[in-house]
């Protein structure tokens, strides 16, 4: 009745109903198909393959449309489409139109009729109740027959290449013979039927249906990369929490790990991000202690990296080294690394702490040493060397500086000038057996203060009542280690003389305690006119040799700054040597022994001295108190004098001449060939340093090292590249240290870092933790996205955790 006859669906492999019972046994096994299968009714298949197929439709401009396949999908005539007139349009040469959301199907009223079949006996008219009998029938205006909206959308996607017969009236050229459409026997089926029933049909239902539901498979993928991407976001919230302990040198762990500031942290930002939570609770967080030591470690070793970074490109360095003990008396050496940009900055970078079994200059050098390997910093560049003045560091022969330059010839060595200057002030403390004492019980008094509560409290109340309102200075202990400290102790006690005299008077008469007993000693050390006399003579000197050692301190202190800045506080000592300015100190301390109510100044009792010392002459005896005392007044400023002379520029002298002469090139512009033939950056093309240097001091009249740098650093780019030599001359010069004050600063850190609540840090954790507090700039400025990545990449499993580390 309808061409020919649709012959029965074979079992054969290959075949349309052989891959439709595949799909439906692929259902439990994902693995052996990539569609599941589809084992509902063909009207279910129908509906949902439209429903499918929608998605991949857009609006027509038109009431209708043509559905076609797309002109990138191949295709081949059938013997069927051979037989066709030329007449009648194929597949390709149907226009590819935009396809509508869902059928087309016209109602009896719209304006659109469907034409009727028109043959030699009657005209067969299209039954709209058709299209309530099969939803899937789709009205093409342009070719004057109704589609299969299933069929035709699968062809059009591509999804019908494995169909054995394709129906091209119900796909692309339209069916509109309406007498077929019903069967006229009793077991023959219309055309609509036996297309909804063709396996044709059905594959193109079970396609589209796979499209819109997908696979297990990626079911399970898509689900992965969801947990993947909240994974790498908690793993940077980890990652961002330790790097916020690590840069305020807070501890992550506590006696409980629950109980640390890492986890209560985690907590913390657990409100703001539920996920948090999940993440902490699973199996695998990453949260351990040996994952945060990686963490810290990863984040110490990005500083070092940048500071290593900012060496090579400045080119020459100098390296500081100073030792202490921690906490658990385990000997800690410090490196630091000194260098110059091309702006002629001065940075000083702290590289780390490096425990070492002894003290020996060998044994620091060789760390020396291993620390510039590590950091891939070659030697060559090496310039200077800066460390205190102990036999192990300093010595000619076996001291560190020594083993240094057998390495690095050009590695010039400074002594510290803040361990020179300290050293000054402790010699000048005990020039005179009077200031010795008297600072001795300054010394005993802040011990009293610090340690007795009673005898603060007393302190406070007496000071409160004899100055109201104003905020009374403590009274500390003198410390030897610690540089600026004497003179402020010194002016707590000469300003609240008064309140020490009294606190001390009611603190002995309190019962028979040690703390009264030692507090009535004092009272009668303090009673002394002398003693009061002594603090006013050592004030005004110990406050000067405070400041020049705090002017030394600064990173960007010079050689040159140095000495000029000794230079000055000599002359000062100097004028404090006039008559005058003792018999002002004289004269004050008279009126406020007066006004205390302390024993006055008289003469000390007469002494011999052997006559081994003195000899035959007879010695000389002062004759009045002033008299006395003025000669120890002279005696402390001649010693600090004398000092002050001899330790600055200690360390090599052969070092201290050939930084003059480089200093002397830059100011007066005579070349001296024997140090210029030392240092290579200076030696090559030495006519075109000679032309630059003489254009330069023309240009900027520079008479200091300082006045140079200035000038330099106040030219424009463009001037600067005519003074390429003159750059690293200055350069050479400013690398030189003027102290080991970074080093001093790390020990600052070492002591809140390794505290006894966290005596048993280990070695590399103490140095992460101490690198990211130092250099909390740096630290700051770190890709926390990269250093994750790099975290991740370790593992597999941290792979197959996180996934692909891209972004979050």
């Amino acid at each position: 009745m309808y061409g020919n006859k649709r012959s029965e669906p074979s079992n054969r492999k290959g075949s349309i109903l052989h891959y439709l019972k595949k799909q439906r046994i692929s259902q439990n096994d994902p693995q052996e198909a990539q569609t599941p299968a589809c084992t509902s009714s063909p009207s279910d298949d129908n509906s949902q393959a439209m429903s499918s197929s929608s998605q991949s439709f857009t609006s027509s401009s038109s009431s209708s449309g043509d559905i076609s396949r797309s002109s990138s999908s191949k295709s081949f005539p059938s013997e069927a489409e051979k037989e066709r007139s030329s007449n009648e349009p194929t597949a390709h040469e149907i226009p590819a139109v935009e396809q509508p959301y869902q059928p087309y199907q016209p109602c009896p009223s719209d304006p659109v009729r469907i034409p009727p079949k028109v043959t030699k006996s009657q005209n067969v008219n299209f039954q709209y109740k058709w299209f309530q009998m099969w939803p899937w029938l789709h009205y093409s205006e342009s070719l004057k027959g109704v589609l299969c909206f299933t069929c035709s959308s699968a062809y059009q996607q591509g999804l019908l290449d494995l169909a054995n017969k394709k129906e091209d009236p119900f796909i692309s050229t339209g069916f509109n013979n309406w007498k077929k459409v019903t069967g006229l026997g009793k077991h023959k089926l219309g055309r609509f039927q036996e297309h909804e029933m063709s396996e044709t049909h059905r594959f193109a239902a079970v396609q589209l249906k796979a499209q819109k539901q997908a696979t297990v498979v990626a079911q399970v993928a898509e689900h992965k990369c969801k947990q993947q991407e909240l994974n790498r976001r908690m793993l940077v919230k980890v990652f961002t929490s330790v790097r916020y302990l690590a840069r305020q040198g807070l501890p992550l762990r506590g006696h409980k790990d629950d109980e640390g500031n890492f986890w209560q942290l985690l907590h913390l930002r657990e409100e703001d991000d539920p996920n948090l939570a999940i993440y902490t609770a699973s199996a695998i967080s990453y949260t351990s202690p040996q994952a945060q030591n990686e963490m810290l470690k990863d984040f110490s070793h990005s500083v070092l990296r940048q500071v290593v970074k900012n060496v090579r490109n400045n080119g020459v360095f100098a390296i500081m080294v100073d030792g202490t003990q921690d906490i658990t008396g385990v000997e800690q050496e410090s490196v630091c690394i000194r260098h110059v940009d091309e702006d002629l900055n001065v940075h000083e970078n702290f590289v780390g702490l490096h425990e070492v079994p002894s003290s020996l200059g060998e044994m620091i050098s060789s760390i020396i040493f291993d620390v510039l390997t590590r950091l891939g910093l070659s030697i060559n560049n090496l310039r200077a060397q800066t460390y205190d003045g102990a036999s192990n560091m300093s010595g000619k022969y076996n001291g560190c500086q020594a083993k240094i330059k057998e390495q690095q010839p050009l590695a010039m060595f400074f002594h510290c000038s803040s361990h020179v200057s300290n050293l000054v002030m402790q010699h000048a403390v005990t020039t005179s057996p009077l200031v010795r004492d008297t600072l001795q019980w300054v010394h005993d008094l802040g011990v009293l203060y610090s340690r007795s509560g009673k005898y603060k409290a007393i302190f406070k109340d007496i000071a409160e009542q004899l100055h109201p309102g104003t905020s009374t200075a403590s009274i500390r202990p003198l410390c030897p280690t610690r540089w600026l400290c004497r003179q402020s102790a010194v002016e707590s006690v000469v300003n609240n003389y008064g309140t020490v005299l009294e606190s001390l008077e009611e603190m002995s008469m309190l019962g028979t305690s040690d703390t009264a007993t030692k507090a009535n000693g004092l009272l009668d050390r303090f009673q002394k006119g002398e003693i009061l006399l002594a603090l006013n003579m050592v004030n005004k000197p110990l406050s000067l040799l405070e400041t020049l050692n705090t002017g030394l301190q600064a990173r960007t202190a010079t050689i040159s700054g140095m000495k000029t800045a000794v230079n000055t506080v000599m002359s000062e000592l100097q004028a404090l040597r006039k008559p005058t300015v003792f018999e002002t100190i004289f004269t004050d301390t008279s009126s406020l022994i007066v006004k205390h109510n302390l024993e006055p100044l008289r003469l000390p009792r007469l002494r011999k001295p052997p006559a081994r010392l003195s000899g035959e002459a007879s010695p000389y005896h002062a004759n009045t108190a002033e008299e006395h005392f003025r000669m120890t007044y002279y005696q402390h400023i001649d010693g600090i004098l004398s000092n002050l002379s001899e330790r600055f520029g200690e360390g090599s002298k052969a070092d201290l001449q050939d930084y003059e002469k480089l200093e002397q090139i830059i100011t007066t512009g005579m070349v001296d060939q024997e140090i210029l033939n030392k240092y290579p950056e200076l030696t090559t093309n030495q006519t075109a340093f000679k032309i630059q240097l003489d254009m330069f001091l023309h240009t900027t009249k520079a008479t200091t090292p300082g006045s140079a740098v200035t000038s330099y650093q106040n030219m424009s780019s463009d001037v600067r590249v005519l003074f390429p030599k003159v750059k690293s001359l200055l350069k050479l010069m400013l690398v030189c240290p003027v102290s080991s004050c970074e080093c001093e600063r790390s020990f600052s850190e070492l002591r809140r870092l390794k505290t006894w609540l966290r005596s048993t840090m280990t070695q590399t954790r103490l140095n992460s933790c101490a690198i990211c507090n130092i250099h909390k700039s740096m630290l700051d400025d770190i890709d926390v996205m990269q250093l994750a990545k790099q975290f991740v990449s370790r593992s597999e499993t941290r792979k197959n955790m996180f996934g692909n580390f891209t972004e979050v």
